[in-house]
């Protein structure tokens, strides 16, 4: 759970810094379950505020407590959030930032989540099948060996950003590992 609160911290920071929004929403499923059952939600929305600066320690005490208040949540119905999120109607298209007044598209499913995380040694992608996110970051754990693999639609984003985006990641998760405060 360490892991996944950390590479969430990371997403969150890294489209902070490309896009300079102060209000950041990622979707992370639900932990796997052990049985079949009839679920309200297979996901969670997680957004993340940074308008004053923190380090990066702050952000993931900040991205835990997000998650824990999160999952206590996680029944109340999604279909509502794209409402109660901005009823202004505004619409930010920068990935990772708030894709504020967007609506439900039932042939699509949400376009309001637009970023996954997604840690699979404790999570399914499987409840992401739905949502079709644009970006979904995906970690895995073997032993010692950490693995992170990018998908995205192809229609929204070049290879050549998505491999720039792997970089900075790369040297966002290396420079936070030595300087967390």
């Amino acid at each position: 759970y360490a892991l996944h609160i950390y590479f969430t911290g990371a997403v969150v920071l890294l489209f902070h810094r490309y896009s300079g929004a102060e209000d950041l929403l990622v979707v992370t499923p639900i932990y796997k379950q052990n049985r079949e059952e009839a679920l309200i939600n297979r996901v969670i929305p997680l957004r993340i505020g940074l308008s004053d600066p923190v380090t990066f320690k702050e952000l993931l005490t900040r991205v835990k407590q997000t998650m824990v208040e999160a999952v206590a949540h996680q029944n109340y119905p999604l279909e509502m959030l794209p409402e109660l999120l901005n009823p202004a109607g505004t619409v930010d298209p920068a990935p990772g930032t708030c894709s504020r007044g967007s609506k439900i598209d039932e042939g699509s499913g949400f376009t309001l989540f637009e970023t996954a995380v997604l840690m699979e040694n404790i999570q399914a992608s499987a409840y992401l099948d739905h949502i079709r996110p644009a970006l979904t970051f995906s970690f895995s754990r073997q032993e010692r060996i950490l693995e992170g693999k990018i998908r995205y639609n192809p229609r929204l984003y070049r290879e050549s950003f998505i491999l720039g985006l792997i970089d900075h990641l790369g040297q966002l998760l290396g420079g936070a590992l030595f300087h967390m405060d």
